[in-house]
């Protein structure tokens, strides 16, 4: 069998050349690329981010890697963005937990029943007349004023009605006029067979309320007196949430007409603004 020769040219042999060592370069990257390919995927990493909330609807975005074994990546640059907070139906941010609302109960000191409780967004000031309960009647009890927070909410909280019980020192007053009007057979009786009755109040000893023309009147004006307590501080309160300030914050001023008819309550703000109204006697 006869050999066949195939004689090549010089340039022609040195195209073969470059050709078989292009091709074989090429193998080579694809194999290197491949093997670099399996190592990362070997050594594969997560990128995750932290939120924290910053309290006024927005958060901190931070960005971190970790590997598979929970380090955190060599040569990884962590970020950091501030974001607004996205809500769900409950008011709830989905990615920090912050709540743009606050829960607000109103309960009285007596029971600690609860009386009412809402949602208000944050940073909202309570509006007496539409959000504030009708103080409940509680035998034995009479309402006094509310005590807590309720302008610029930021956070739960808890107002309270405050009742205190009828007072002993009624209770011995309404004992006292029965024990008068009892005797008071005896008293006449007494005053007919003897006159060390006196109207003179500063006569202590023989002093007679019944012989003395002012007592009734002083008597009314005490009871007018009494009964502007309580409505009082309950317009100092109210006055105080029209200012959007603290009760405990504001200087509170009261004028009261003669015989105490009724009172010009007045309520200055930390600020110098003030807000005044007149309540009545019964």
């Amino acid at each position: 069998m006869k050999k066949i020769k195939i004689w090549l040219s010089s340039s022609t042999r040195n195209k073969v050349i470059f050709d078989c060592g292009i091709v074989a370069l090429v193998v080579i990257i694809c194999a290197a690329s491949f093997f670099i390919y399996k190592k990362a995927i070997k050594h594969e990493h997560t990128v995750d981010y932290k939120f924290e909330s910053l309290n006024d609807g927005t958060h901190n975005k931070t960005s971190y890697c970790t590997d598979e074994d929970g380090k955190k990546c060599k040569g990884f640059e962590s970020e950091t963005a501030t974001e607004e907070c996205e809500f769900d139906k409950d008011g709830i941010c989905k990615y920090c937990g912050y709540s743009k609302y606050v829960t607000v109960k109103f309960i009285n000191n007596v029971d600690n029943k609860i009386i009412k409780e809402e949602k208000f967004e944050k940073g909202y000031t309570l509006d007496f007349e539409k959000d504030f309960p009708e103080p409940e009647e509680i035998e034995g009890y009479e309402f006094s004023r509310y005590d807590g927070n309720f302008s610029d909410l930021k956070a739960d909280t808890t107002i309270t009605l405050l009742y205190n019980p009828i007072g002993e020192e009624k209770k011995e007053e309404t004992s006292t006029d029965n024990n008068i009007d009892n005797n008071s057979g005896n008293n006449s009786s007494s005053s007919n067979n003897s006159n060390s009755g006196t109207s003179d109040p500063n006569d202590t000893e023989n002093y007679d309320h019944n012989l003395d023309p002012n007592y009734a009147e002083a008597h009314a004006e005490s009871e007018r007196f009494m009964s502007l307590n309580a409505p009082i501080m309950d317009k100092s309160f109210e006055l105080a949430h029209s200012l959007g300030c603290l009760i405990q914050d504001c200087q509170v001023s009261r004028e009261y007409s003669p015989g105490y008819y009724s009172v010009t309550v007045t309520v200055t703000a930390p600020d110098g603004r003030s807000a005044s109204d007149i309540i009545y006697a019964n």
